[in-house]
């Protein structure tokens, strides 16, 4: 706990950070009214020549929320009735009717001007009292409770007891809570507010960030599970539409499913697929109806064939693969290099888009032709070209909302719009495109695009590149550049791509830059709003929160951000995909998984699950075991216990069932052994003890013997049974054949001799 001591209100603002012109008012006095959620708070009276604002214990006017620097800003007069507001160097600056002022530039404050410090969610709206004296000042706090106009005594009590809470020095506690920060680089590591200031102000701290993520921005991010089993990054990630399965690919070259509604708390795949061997998996897309996704390998040694997969795991068609010796990108079947992306039709199921590295963008039919091998033939292609009419690979593809225009990225670093007009048409040009959208440090013609997408409504687009930023352009104006860019976003890996929140007012993109535990960071950027211009920058735009994700050492690669369940999936080159979410704000998910807690399972202990190499004991098997009560004591002896004690029954089989459901079977004698023993073995041989009935013939040669010579069947007639063996059968057919054939040739002969004696 640190205690700075409270230092004099001349000391937060000197001379040289004001204006020369600043003078003390004149009456009438100014008021600044302060408001919450609509609501009015309270109000203070500007009487003083300079009214401070900061954090610091010091400050005129002391804001207690983590954003506000401790040197915030300044209320100043110029002695003729003018109010000014004048910034300091912060990281959140201050606002006036949602415009940022510039630091150190004054601000004039006409009479309702709404000012807003950082990014609190107080708002102070300036009041002036111009040809009023100080009684008509303090008259404006009529609308307040009664606690703040019941009179001089209880108003002189009330900016006595302000006055103390203002002087006194506060206490500090060091924030050692959550893995998020604020990038705040005027703030002190042990500035954070207490807890109980915190309470008051209806802020947060402490847990600042993870609950400024949560209230604020409404960012599912205070609680995560862990999706593993990638030995390598995990380089694309998909969720079906119902957000029950989700699709983890990686560079290993494995395909892993999971299900929300089928794992339990250690959160495991239930199946791995490799689609092609020996080739990275680079894009993941499922259908609108979830029944079946798009699987794409790529990068540097991919496949040119993308393939279909149920929703199970199980293939259901693969791409052709066209003429690597045609030019014309257009009269082939099917790419003939490496695939880069792929992704399916918003809202149609037989249809998706894929791009490759022979700068091409092919829609496929699901429902069209098929040639060798019943591959499926692409009949209805795009051709990318750079500013030279040249080819240009794709590098990155999407469908916007509507799913009839798609947007290309190319390794140029422009970005191509293509109006989708059917199979017959010869895109011979894009319907929009911005050259060098992203451009490197170098001397080369542009940054390699690893990803595109159409913001919810349509209306935006935004790309991610090599060269670090994550640009966001307008759609309809796309040649007048981007409309904001955030810069430091360097990701390790081709596959880095972005994420929209479902209302298109947040960007979401994982980066390699290491947070302070030596970790990647998932960085949350504003697009429009309120808190938008807050974080402008001169090189970009800051972002809102940087979380840190993921192990030391690792950075994070691919995002996806789920509108159904509202999750944010984030991969890392850990080969781990981590799902973050927040119970208040999320549905289903993960939240049926780490609720649940599966009992161990129950393992069989009998002779089929030994291993044939083992000694079982046979009275240890659970048949002969005697169990025990849950007091330690014997249970009461069965059948078996009282069997295995009598001389005689101990000795004699098991006998046949007889009643039952196997008993039922028993008593059918459907076959011919079960009719012989009901008639022919004596009663006796049940009784008797089956190892002494063996033992009589063990001095006696082994004879065959039986003394079934016939039976009767169903019919009443009696039938002989065979009396000798195969063996005994044939040598007596083949002695009868011998017979037959001598007696044969004897008549001939004789026949002969009688022709011979006539002639």
């Amino acid at each position: 706990m640190a205690t700075p001591a409270a230092a004099p209100g001349a000391e937060m603002a000197t001379d040289a950070d004001l204006p020369p012109w600043v003078a003390a008012p004149t009456t009438p006095y100014h008021t600044l009214e302060h408001y919450k959620d609509g609501q009015l708070l309270d109000a203070t009276t500007l009487k003083e020549r300079v009214t401070t604002v900061g954090r610091d214990a010091s400050a005129t006017l002391a804001l207690l929320h983590p954003t506000v620097s401790r040197k915030h800003g300044a209320l100043v007069h110029d002695g003729d009735r003018g109010l000014f507001l004048v910034g300091f160097e912060s990281q959140y600056g201050s606002t006036v009717d949602g415009v940022r002022c510039a630091p150190g530039t004054p601000t004039r404050l006409r009479d309702g001007a709404t000012v807003r410090f950082a990014l609190s969610s107080r708002s102070y709206v300036a009041r002036l009292a111009e040809g009023d004296d100080a009684s008509t000042a303090e008259a404006r706090l009529a609308g307040l409770p009664t606690a703040f106009s019941g009179g001089d005594a209880l108003r002189r009590e009330i900016d006595a007891m302000a006055a103390a809470m203002t002087n006194s020095a506060p206490t500090y506690e060091r924030w050692t809570g959550g893995d998020a920060e604020v990038a705040d680089a005027d703030a002190a590591p042990d500035a954070a507010p207490a807890p109980e200031a915190a309470e008051a102000e209806d802020e947060l701290s402490g847990d600042a960030v993870a609950g400024l993520l949560a209230k604020r921005w409404d960012l599912p991010v205070s609680h995560e599970v862990t999706l593993g089993g990638h030995t390598k990054s995990v380089s694309c990630i998909a969720v079906d539409p119902a957000g029950a399965r989700v699709l983890t690919g990686s560079l290993d070259y494995k395909v892993r499913l999971f299900d929300f509604g089928g794992m339990d708390k250690h959160h495991h795949s239930f199946r791995e697929i490799e689609p092609d061997e020996g080739h990275a998996v680079v894009a993941l897309s499922y259908s609108p109806s979830g029944d079946r996704f798009l699987c794409c390998s790529g990068l540097c040694s991919g496949s040119a064939q993308p393939q279909v997969f149920t929703r199970d795991g199980a293939q259901l068609l693969r791409f052709n693969r066209g003429d690597p010796y045609v030019t014309d990108m257009a009269r082939t079947t099917g790419h003939v290099t490496i695939v880069t992306g792929g992704e399916w039709h918003p809202h149609e199921k037989m249809q998706c888009v894929t791009s490759g590295m022979d700068g091409s963008l092919r829609v496929w039919d699901l429902c069209g032709k098929t040639g060798l091998r019943d591959f499926l033939l692409c009949d209805h292609t795009i051709r990318v070209r750079d500013k030279g009419a040249r080819k240009c690979a794709a590098t990155a593809v999407a469908y916007s909302p509507d799913g009839r225009r798609v947007c290309c990225g190319a390794a140029d670093g422009s970005l191509q719009i293509f109006q989708l007009k059917g199979r017959a048409h010869n895109y011979l040009r894009p319907d929009a495109c911005l050259r060098l959208a992203h451009t490197p440090g170098t001397d080369v013609a542009g940054a390699v695009i690893s990803c595109v997408s159409f913001s919810p409504d349509g209306n935006q687009v935004a790309s991610r590149a090599d060269d670090g930023f994550v640009k966001v352009f307008d759609v309809r104006k796309l040649a007048k550049g981007p409309l904001c860019a955030f810069p430091g976003v360097e990701a390790r890996g081709l596959t880095a791509n972005l994420a929209w929140r479902p209302d298109g007012a947040v960007l979401c993109a994982g980066a390699a830059a290491p947070d302070r535990a030596g970790r990647g960071s998932l960085r949350f950027f504003s697009v429009g709003g309120p808190a938008h211009e807050v974080h402008r920058e001169a090189g970009g735009y800051r972002p809102l929160v940087s979380l840190g994700v993921g192990d030391p050492g690792a950075s994070c690669v691919c995002v996806l951000w789920h509108d159904r369940i509202k999750h944010v999936l984030a991969g890392g080159t850990d080969g781990a995909t981590r799902a973050l979410y927040d119970p208040e704000l999320s549905q289903k998910g993960a939240l049926m998984s780490v609720r649940r807690n599966h009992a161990p399972r129950h393992v069989a202990t009998d002779s089929a699950h030994v291993d044939a190499s083992s000694i079982v004991n046979p009275n240890a098997l659970p048949m002969f075991r005697d169990d025990l009560c849950d007091d330690g004591a014997f249970k009461k002896k069965g059948q078996y216990s009282k069997m295995r004690k009598d001389p005689i029954k101990s000795k004699l089989p098991d006998g046949p069932l007889d009643s039952g459901q196997q008993g039922r079977n028993e008593g059918a004698r459907s076959t011919f052994c079960q009719y012989y023993i009901e008639r022919n073995l004596p009663d006796s041989i049940r009784n008797s003890d089956p190892r002494e009935e063996l033992l009589k013939y063990a001095d006696k040669e082994p004879i065959f013997r039986t003394e079934a010579t016939f039976y009767t069947g169903a019919d009443g007639q009696r039938t002989d049974m065979a009396d000798s063996t195969l063996e005994a059968a044939e040598v007596d057919f083949v002695e009868d054949q011998k017979k037959l054939i001598n007696a044969r040739s004897f008549s001939a002969s004789a026949k002969d001799a009688a022709k011979k004696k006539k002639t």
